[in-house]
């Protein structure tokens, strides 16, 4: 869970949604 502030859900191309 190591992201930039970014939409939670909306870019979930990303590794944001661990």
């Amino acid at each position: 869970m190591q992201y930039t502030i970014r939409p939670a859900r909306t870019d979930n191309h990303t590794h944001n949604n661990s």
